[in-house]
């Protein structure tokens, strides 16, 4: 099974990341080792994949990389997203009409 790398966002205060001669960051590797944790944990099972994809992006993670923990995809859990910030739309009401 191959593996993908996944990214994590960082601070832009220019924060030294821990890179060995192997270019490994494990900064990177300890952030998503404690996120794959955490999303197995008893307290996040119940929640769904918006509140789940809310929280991983929370602790850092890109929305792609998020979705791939969660067997997702970044196009549909884009949607999902953008489905439960926006409006709620309200139904048209019909007139009347007065004879």
């Amino acid at each position: 099974m191959p593996t993908q790398a996944l990214r994590v966002r960082t601070p832009k205060s220019g924060v030294a990341t821990q890179q060995t001669e192997t270019g490994t960051n494990w900064n990177e590797v300890i952030a998503k080792a404690l996120a794959y944790l955490v999303m197995k944990s008893d307290d996040l099972k119940g929640k769904n994949v918006t509140e789940r994809a809310t929280f991983l992006m929370s602790l850092g993670l890109s929305r792609k990389d998020a979705a791939e923990l969660l067997g997702s995809s970044d196009e549909s859990l884009r949607v999902l997203l953008g489905r439960t910030t926006s409006k709620p739309r309200h139904a048209k009401r019909s007139r009347q009409r007065s004879s």
